[in-house]
């Protein structure tokens, strides 16, 4: 994975995702900060929820999240980075 931005509360980062099709595709990770877990985590995940139910050609698209305290994240689909 590479690092493409760093930010107070995260950082996203480019990685590959090989679909349910064996299609690989560029994806986003956006990762927030293990030091801000206690106090995003809950806000975090909202706004992971909230996305994942949204469908428009010029909204990137979640396709999975993880809730684990170390790794807590979302993956997001169709970027260009």
């Amino acid at each position: 994975m590479l690092r493409c931005i760093q930010g107070h509360y995260g950082e996203v980062l480019k990685g590959r995702y090989t679909d349910e099709d064996g299609r690989v595709q560029d994806v986003a990770i956006k990762r927030l900060k293990q030091m801000m877990y206690e106090k995003y985590s809950k806000e975090f995940e909202k706004e992971c929820s909230i996305m994942m139910k949204l469908e428009h050609p010029n909204i990137v698209r979640i396709i999975g999240q993880s809730r684990e305290r170390k790794h807590s994240c979302c993956l997001l689909r169709r970027t260009v980075i």
